[in-house]
C-alpha cells in the first residue's frame, strides 16, 4: 500500500509535468510554423532511424511483477540541416521540447501501468481477504467449535465411565465373601452354551425359572464378544423363540423371579444385536422390539424408583438402543410404533422422589440410553415424530427439577463425592438434551405450545431463563475447571428455553392471551427481557414481541404504549451483526399506519442504512429485513418516503446496489418494492415537495429493476400488478417513458404473455380488460401532459401490439 500511494503521487505530479511539457512543446511548433513554415515533410525525409527507443524493464514489489519503460536516445542528429535557411534555432529547440515531452509521456505510461496492476492485485487480495473474513474463518470457526465439542462430550462421557467404574469396584469389594463364593461357583458351572454343540434350545424350553435366568445370564455373557453374535445369526428359529419367552415372561404374575428372568433376556436382545445388522434385522422380523415396548408400556414411570424394576428398564433400554443404533429400519420401525413416547414416559424427572437415591447411578444409565434413544429415532432420515403431551411434560420435567433445586434434595443419601459427580454431569447432560428438542418441538409442535403456555408451566420457563449461575449444589461439588465447563453447558440449556419461550410466543391461539392488551404479565416480562443487556434474554425478548405484533391493534399498542421504538434504533447503532431481530421487529412495527411516522422520526431510517452495503451480504436475513422496513415506511406515508429519498448518503443508490448484487430473490424484490411504493406515495400527491422527489426515481436502473420485477414474478399476482402500477406510473414522464423503453426486448414479450396467456385468467383480469386498463391509465396521466409524452406513450402501447 505504501508503494501503491508512492505511485499514485508520483502520477499525479507526472500528469501536471505532462500538461505543462505539452503546453511548451506545442508553443514551440507554433512559432517552428510560423518561421519556417510546414517543415514535417523535410523532417520525414531526413530521418534514417528513430533516435528515441522505449525499453521496457520489471521490477519485483512484493511478488508483483511491475512493468516498467525507459528512454534510451542516440546522439545523431539527422536532420541537422533543417531549418538551414531559416529558423534553425527554433527547430533545434522545438526537438529538444518534444523529446522532453516523449521521457515525459512514458514516465507518465510506466507509471500508469504499475499503478493498474497493482490497483487488480490490491482488488484481488481485497477479496480473498474479505473471503477469508466471512467465510473461511467463520467456516473454520465452526468446526472447531464442533470439534471442540465432540471432544468435551467425549471426556464427559470417559469421566463419567472411570468414576461408574471406581464406584462398582467399591461396592464389589464390599460384597459379602459368601455371595462371592457363591457367584464364583456359579460362573465356574456355566458354561458357554454356544460351545456345547448342537441342542434343543433348551434356554427356551425348559419351564425352570431359576436356571432359564442362569443359562439366559450366561448367553448374554457370552455375546458381548462380535465371533459368538455371527455364530448365533445362523442358529435356526432361536429370534422367534427368544420372543415368545418375552412374551410369555411378561404375562407372570406372580413368578418371584419375572423381573430377573426379563432382566437376562433384555440383555441377550440386547447383545445380540451389538453392531450386527443382520442380527438386528432378524429381531425385528421376529417382533421383539414390539415385544420390549409392551414390556414398557406394562412398567409405571412410579415403579422405576424401585432398583428391581430400573434394572428392568436399563435393560429393555439396552435393547432399544442397540436396535436402532445407525440402523435406519429399526428407526423406520420404531417411529411407526410410536416407541418415542414410550420411551419419553420413562424420561420424566418427576418419576425419582427424595429419599430413594441409592438408584440414582443407576437411573443415571437409564437417563443416559433413553436420550441416545431419542436420538437415534429422531435423526431417521423418515422420521414423522408428532410430539404431544407426555413429550412435553417429560422435558419439562428437567427444567422444573433445575429450576426448582430437587436435583439436590434427590441426592442427599450420596456421600462419595465421585459418585455425586458423576450423577450431577449425567443429569446436566439430561437438561441439555431435554432443552434442545423443547426448543425444537415448541417451534414444531402446536400441542407443545399449549402445553408449555401453563401459566404455571410458563413461569418456570421464564424463571430458569434468568437465572444466571448453576445451581448451588453443583457449584460445591466439583474444581473450578469442571464448573466452567458445567456453566457453559447451563448457559446453552438457558439459552435454549430462551428460544422455546418464542416458539410459545408463535402460537396464533396464544397471541391474545400472551399480549392482553399489552397488559399481560408475559408481554410485560419480554419488554424487561428487551432492555436486558444478556444478549440471549434481549433477543429473545425482542423475537416474543414480534411474534406478538401479528395484529394491527397489537402493533399499534407497542409502539404507542411501551417506549420501544429508541432502544430498537440503538441495537441498530451497534457493531453486533446479530442484530436481525431488532430489524425484524422494527419492520412488523412499520406496517400500521399509525406508526410510521413515529418509527419515521425515531432515528431508525439512518440508522438501518448501513445494513444495505456489501460488508452485510453474508448476512441475508438482516439485509432482507432492512429492505422490508424501508417497503413499510413508504407505503402510504410521503414523509418517510421523502426522508429516505433525500437522505445523505443516499439510501436509494444503495439499494440499487444491493438489488443487483444479492442473489437472494426476496431481497431483489422486496428492494424493488420499495421503489413501487416510493413511487406511488410520490406520484399520488401534489405536494411540491412530492413533485421534487420524483426526478430521484427517475433514473434508467430504477427502471430496469421495475422491469425485472414484472418480468421474474408473474406467478405472484400482487407483485406483477405492483410493477405494472409503478411502470405506468413512471411512464408518465418523458423522461421515465425513455428509460422504460430501453427495456424493451425483456418488457414487450412479458407484456404480451400477460395479456394472452389464457391458463391464467382465473388468477388475472381478462387479457383484454388489462391491456385496456393500461391504455387508459397512461392516457389518465398524459391528457394533461406535453405532446411529447403523449407520444411516447403511444410508443408503449404501440410496442405491446407490435409483440
Amino acid at each position: 500500500m505504501i508503494r501503491f500511494r508512492a505511485i499514485l503521487k508520483k502520477i499525479e505530479e507526472a500528469k501536471l509535468k505532462t500538461g505543462k511539457v505539452m503546453q511548451v512543446a506545442a508553443f514551440s511548433l507554433a512559432e517552428v510554423n510560423y518561421v519556417a513554415g510546414d517543415i514535417s515533410y523535410q523532417v520525414q525525409e531526413s530521418a534514417k532511424r528513430p533516435q528515441l527507443k522505449v525499453k521496457s524493464k520489471q521490477e519485483n514489489v512484493s511478488g508483483v511483477t511491475l512493468p516498467g519503460f525507459e528512454i534510451e536516445r542516440e546522439n545523431s542528429n539527422e536532420f541537422s540541416l533543417t531549418g538551414l535557411g531559416r529558423g534553425g534555432q527554433k527547430v533545434q529547440k522545438c526537438k529538444e521540447i518534444y523529446a522532453k515531452a516523449i521521457e515525459t509521456l512514458v514516465e507518465l505510461a510506466s507509471l500508469q501501468t504499475a499503478f493498474m496492476i497493482l490497483d487488480d492485485v490490491i482488488r484481488i487480495t481485497n477479496r480473498r481477504v474479505n473471503a477469508i473474513e466471512h467465510v473461511v474463518l467463520p467456516r473454520l470457526e465452526n468446526t472447531i467449535k464442533y470439534i471442540n465439542s465432540e471432544l468435551d462430550e467425549m471426556d464427559r462421557e470417559e469421566f463419567f465411565r472411570l468414576k461408574k467404574i471406581q464406584s462398582k469396584k467399591k461396592r464389589d469389594e464390599s460384597q459379602d465373601t459368601n455371595e462371592e463364593e457363591e457367584y464364583t461357583q456359579d460362573q465356574a458351572g456355566g458354561a458357554d452354551i454356544l460351545d456345547q454343540g448342537k441342542d434343543e434350545d433348551v434356554i427356551f424350553y425348559t419351564s425352570d425359572s431359576a436356571k432359564l435366568v442362569e443359562i439366559s445370564r450366561n448367553l448374554a455373557d457370552s455375546l458381548r464378544t462380535p465371533e459368538k453374535r455371527d455364530q448365533l445369526s445362523n442358529s435356526g428359529n432361536v429370534f422367534t423363540i427368544l420372543n415368545t419367552q418375552l412374551q410369555q415372561s411378561i404375562a407372570l404374575n406372580s413368578d418371584p423371579l419375572k423381573l430377573e428372568r426379563l432382566t437376562q433376556l433384555c440383555r441377550v436382545t440386547a447383545n445380540i444385536c451389538l453392531d450386527n445388522d443382520t442380527n438386528r434385522q432378524k429381531l425385528l422380523d421376529a417382533g421383539v422390539h414390539s415385544s420390549v415396548l409392551a414390556l414398557l408400556n406394562s412398567l409405571t414411570p412410579q415403579e422405576i424408583s424401585n432398583k428391581s424394576h430400573s434394572v428392568v428398564l436399563r435393560a429393555a433400554f439396552g435393547t432399544l438402543l442397540n436396535l436402532s443404533q445407525d440402523y435406519a429400519p429399526s428407526q423406520e420401525v420404531l417411529n411407526s410404533v410410536d416407541a418415542l413416547s414410550t420411551v419419553f414416559k420413562f424420561l420424566n424427572r418427576r418419576t425419582i422422589t427424595a429419599g430413594e437415591s441409592d438408584t440414582a447411578v443407576l437411573h443415571s444409565y437409564i437417563y443416559e440410553w433413553g436420550w441416545r434413544i431419542v436420538n437415534n429415532l429422531l435423526s431417521s432420515e423418515h422420521a414423522k415424530v408428532e410430539p404431544g403431551v407426555t413429550e412435553a411434560e417429560a422435558l419439562f420435567s428437567w427444567v422444573e427439577a433445575f429450576q426448582n433445586d430437587t436435583i439436590t434434595k434427590t441426592y442427599t443419601g450420596l456421600d462419595q463425592d465421585d459418585e455425586l459427580q458423576g450423577v450431577y454431569e449425567e443429569d446436566l447432560s439430561s437438561l441439555e438434551s431435554a432443552t434442545m428438542l423443547l426448543e425444537t418441538f415448541a417451534f414444531d409442535s402446536e400441542t407443545v405450545r399449549l402445553c408449555l403456555a401453563d401459566q404455571s408451566k410458563l413461569d418456570v420457563l421464564l424463571a430458569f431463563a434468568e437465572t444466571n449461575e448453576l445451581p448451588r449444589a453443583y457449584l460445591e461439588s466439583a474444581d473450578n475447571a469442571t464448573i466452567d465447563e458445567w456453566s457453559k453447558i447451563y448457559e446453552e440449556c438457558k439459552s435454549a428455553v430462551g428460544k422455546c419461550i418464542v416458539g410459545i410466543s408463535s402460537e396464533d391461539k396464544l397471541m391474545n392471551t400472551l399480549f392482553d392488551h399489552g397488559k399481560g404479565s408475559f408481554v410485560q416480562r419480554m419488554l424487561i427481557w428487551l432492555n436486558n443487556d444478556q444478549q440471549r434474554l434481549n433477543i429473545s425478548g425482542t423475537l416474543a414481541i414480534g411474534n406478538l405484533a401479528r395484529s394491527e391493534e397489537n402493533t399499534t399498542t407497542i409502539v404507542r404504549d411501551f417506549n420501544i421504538i429508541p432502544r430498537l434504533v440503538a441495537l441498530l447503532q451497534g457493531d453486533d451483526v446479530k442484530v436481525s431481530h431488532a430489524s425484524d421487529l422494527l419492520k412488523n412495527l412499520s406496517l400500521p399506519v399509525l406508526n410510521k411516522e413515529v418509527i419515521g422520526k425515531s432515528g431508525a431510517i439512518e440508522a438501518a442504512q448501513k445494513f444495505l452495503s456489501t460488508s452485510f451480504a453474508h448476512v441475508q436475513p438482516l439485509q432482507f429485513a432492512t429492505v422490508g422496513f424501508y417497503k413499510h415506511l413508504c407505503t402510504q406515508q410521503l414523509e418517510n418516503t421523502l426522508a429516505i429519498v433525500n437522505h445523505d448518503p443516499p439510501i436509494l443508490e444503495a439499494i440499487i446496489t444491493l438489488i443487483n448484487k444479492s442473489d437472494d430473490a426476496g431481497i431483489k424484490s422486496e428492494g424493488t418494492r420499495v421503489f413501487v411504493h416510493g413511487i406511488k406515495s410520490c406520484w399520488m400527491s401534489t405536494d411540491i415537495s412530492a413533485q421534487e422527489a420524483r426526478s430521484r426515481f427517475i433514473q434508467q436502473p430504477i427502471a430496469k429493476v421495475l422491469v425485472e420485477l414484472l418480468c421474474n414474478t408473474r406467478k405472484y399476482q400482487i407483485l406483477t400488478n405492483e410493477a405494472i402500477m409503478a411502470l405506468t406510473l413512471l411512464a408518465s414522464d418523458p423522461a421515465g417513458a425513455n428509460y422504460i423503453l430501453e427495456e424493451n426486448d425483456n418488457l414487450a414479450s412479458t407484456l404480451k404473455q400477460l395479456l394472452q396467456d389464457q391458463n391464467e385468467t382465473e388468477q388475472k383480469l381478462n387479457a383484454e380488460e388489462l391491456k385496456n386498463s393500461l391504455e387508459s391509465d397512461i392516457k389518465l396521466l398524459t391528457e394533461d401532459s406535453d405532446s411529447e409524452l403523449s407520444k411516447t406513450a403511444a410508443t408503449v402501447i404501440a410496442a405491446t401490439n407490435a409483440n
